[in-house]
């Protein structure tokens, strides 16, 4: 593996790192504001940031006109998915939805990627997504999960979110063959505010007397998860294809609950260390034999 592969890997994983820290950000301040002001913060917020970096990159901002179709089905599906984030986190467990959804998007992109897009799979990476699925349900002990908690009113939406991003995920891809992944993400978050606008109402001039606590946590999803993680993310499907990218999300639980006992005081446990090394061999296990080294790492202009 040459120095660019190593460098692209170590960048995945910090995003998947950061994606981690979300869970906890997000529902820190869950009950401060309501899911559609926070999803509109969210998306407006990355919009101002995502400016400055769009000059600065002299990102190429046009759209080949048979991708808009991807563009569409992400914007679309990436606001839906943020709004169903808050509405789980308002009501439901952090802990279940950090695991289920991160847990769940690479088997759901392999599943659109078999049934929908006609692609071909190898035994490990089925022995891989289900080796994963498993470590995620030891990380939450799923044997003290009680039904009524898993069908929770908040719990519900994190079954739903996965799907969502492993079609943003596949429109990332898609989108990356011609375009820029800068642009891609951009003018996701564009739509989703300009979506989010019309649903908000006027208690959310009330965000503005919150305090760095509260801002500070929409600096970190808005900036810090949002563009740099989540437009890494999106990079990374151009190079690697949709589902061998969504495999790194198997990462997030563990850096959810670990970041959780740091800034929460949350004690480790034994199933919290297994289950995460479970998650980590099956990100190992299925992108044991790819490698960058063909392919330079050069950020799409």
């Amino acid at each position: 593996m040459n120095k660019n592969s190593l460098l692209f890997n170590f960048l995945i994983i910090i995003s998947m790192v950061i994606w981690g820290g979300s869970w906890v950000s997000a529902k820190a301040i869950s009950g401060i504001a309501g899911p559609l002001s926070l999803t509109f913060l969210r998306f407006i917020v990355s919009v101002i940031f995502f400016i400055p970096l769009v000059i600065f990159t002299k990102t190429n901002l046009k759209i080949s006109k048979n991708k808009i179709k991807f563009l569409l089905l992400g914007s679309i599906s990436m606001g839906i998915y943020f709004l169903l984030f808050f509405k789980g986190l308002e009501n439901g467990y952090a802990n279940i939805g950090g695991v289920f959804v991160t847990s769940l998007i690479p088997i759901y992109t392999l599943l659109i990627g078999k049934f929908f897009m006609k692609r071909s799979f190898s035994l490990i990476d089925y022995i891989g997504v289900t080796i994963g699925l498993i470590g995620g349900l030891i990380i939450i002990r799923f044997w003290d999960i009680t039904l009524e908690n898993l069908l929770n009113s908040g719990n519900i939406y994190f079954i739903i979110c996965p799907l969502l991003w492993a079609l943003v995920t596949i429109s990332s891809e898609k989108m990356g063959k011609e375009n820029s992944s800068i642009a891609f993400s951009f003018y996701c978050h564009i739509a989703s505010s300009i979506f989010f606008l019309f649903f908000i109402d006027r208690s959310i001039i009330n965000v503005f007397n919150l305090g760095i606590f509260f801002w500070g946590n929409i600096f970190y999803l808005s900036v810090i998860s949002s563009i740099i993680a989540t437009t890494l993310y999106f990079y990374s499907t151009t190079k690697i294809n949709s589902y061998r990218t969504s495999v790194y999300t198997f990462i997030v639980p563990t850096s959810s609950l670990i970041m959780s006992m740091v800034f929460l005081k949350e004690k480790p446990e034994i199933s919290t260390l297994v289950g995460g090394a479970l998650s980590i061999l099956a990100t190992i296990l299925i992108n044991y034999k790819f490698s960058l080294a063909k392919n330079p790492i050069r950020l799409q202009k």
